[in-house]
């Protein structure tokens, strides 16, 4: 996993020279990282834990700290029922405190997951450089307005944390430029749920931005299921002037005129 970081191990100047600091998805070129993903022992703990069968669908590797802010991915991955999703941190080399470890607020997770219409935004088909960032200073409020403290986890090789969707977490200063933080971050669903962002979402009105979601595990695509029933993207919203109002209105009067 060096060479896609441009890291060479006997030089430290290399390791505080990188720019990007995560790789999205490498499953899907790296046999290794897609069987952290599908580890089996893990997919049963989470299944008995929440009831119901797991399944990885993104995986995020890390050469060093991220040094992000404190957020939760319910964000960014929700599900109907909601919290259905969960996220597990596996370090790969023993993590010094001076290379920016994860940290983690205990008991966030207990919160209420934060939606665009409890910040009073509109998501659906919006455009955001960060998902999270509409709800930072929400976050932040709620971790002050408790007196929250959060806590680190300088963990060995081979330790792994659990998250469940709310939990607030994110990444440590990095204080030694030259120190790494090989870690994998799973992210996993779980069967027969609705899969979607609620950062470019608007419950209310029944707009989901719906992900389509692909088993790590075995490759096969994960419908969004609500009840048993396949459930289909919204359809987007009419262009006219005023189309929405009036399309809202043709919806009510044919329900009237069939009663």
């Amino acid at each position: 996993m060096e060479r896609h970081f441009g890291i060479r191990p006997d030089d430290p100047a290399s390791i505080a020279g990188i720019t990007e600091r995560r790789i999205q998805d490498a499953w899907a070129f790296d046999e290794d990282v897609r069987a952290i993903a599908a580890n089996e022992e893990v997919l049963n703990l989470l299944g008995r834990l929440y009831g119901r069968p797991a399944f990885p669908f993104q995986t995020l590797n890390f050469p060093v700290g991220t040094q992000q802010a404190a957020h939760t991915d319910a964000v960014h991955f929700s599900s109907i029922p909601e919290r259905f999703m969960c996220g597990v941190w596996l370090a790969m080399e023993d993590i010094s405190l001076e290379a920016g470890p994860l940290m983690y607020v205990p008991g966030s997770h207990r919160w209420p997951v934060l939606s665009n219409t409890m910040i009073g935004r509109r998501g659906w088909q919006s455009e955001l450089h960060s998902a999270q960032a509409p709800f930072q200073q929400v976050w932040s409020a709620m971790v002050e307005s408790t007196g929250a403290v959060s806590e680190t986890f300088a963990a060995k090789k081979g330790q792994a944390l659990i998250w469940c969707a709310n939990l607030l977490h994110g990444g440590s200063p990095q204080t030694n430029r030259a120190l790494t933080r090989w870690s994998q971050v799973t992210h996993y669903f779980f069967d027969d749920c609705v899969y979607y962002t609620p950062a470019f979402s608007d419950e209310p009105l029944g707009r989901l931005a719906l992900r389509q979601i692909v088993n790590i595990a075995d490759g096969a695509r994960k419908p969004n299921r609500y009840l048993g029933e396949d459930v289909s993207p919204a359809p987007p919203p009419p262009s006219r002037k005023g189309g929405f109002a009036r399309w809202l209105g043709g919806v009510l009067t044919k329900r009237r005129s069939r009663s």
